[in-house]
């Protein structure tokens, strides 16, 4: 929100994540596959998307959840950890802050909507995670942290979005 949309480092930075998710949303069996390719996902891909997923900037923030979607859904079998913390620790964290922005929020529940939508997604997020005594139950916690907003809990509540936040 302080950042200048026009400054070469934010253009630079969308432009990046832009491209990866493209790369990643058009990746065939071949890249799913490779050993060379999931490693660099894991240590170069994941750790940049940790910092870039709490970007108080939403349009960074908005291209990370995507490319989120897209690791959950073409290469969750391989980043079974990553995707453990990117869970625990960013998208239902956001929900539970209350200094996250309305937009933040309203963007991690759209896309909890499509995981939800995603019956197999759901089913696989339950065995292995929640059935998997050494990980975080996030099956749990999503279905919980989903309820609460449900219920306009003011934990995890929306909240009234201003003119500013509705556009």
């Amino acid at each position: 929100e302080g950042a200048d949309p026009k400054s070469p480092e934010l253009t630079s930075t969308v432009l990046s994540l832009e491209l990866l998710l493209g790369i990643l949303q058009n990746s065939g069996p071949a890249f799913r596959t490779n050993e060379l390719f999931i490693r660099a996902i894991k240590q170069y891909l994941c750790v940049a998307l940790s910092k870039n997923g709490v970007s108080n900037v939403p349009q960074v923030f908005e291209v990370s959840l995507s490319i989120f979607l897209t690791l959950l859904q073409s290469f969750k079998y391989h980043l079974k950890m990553q995707i453990e913390v990117f869970f625990k620790e960013i998208f239902l964290s956001i929900l539970q802050s209350g200094s996250s922005s309305y937009h933040h929020k309203w963007l991690v529940m759209q896309a909890l909507t499509r995981i939800c939508g995603d019956a197999q997604c759901i089913v696989d997020i339950y065995l292995n995670y929640d059935c998997d005594l050494s990980l975080a139950n996030i099956f749990e916690r999503l279905v919980r942290d989903i309820a609460h907003v449900a219920q306009g809990h003011k934990a995890i509540m929306l909240g009234n979005p201003t003119p500013a936040q509705e556009k």
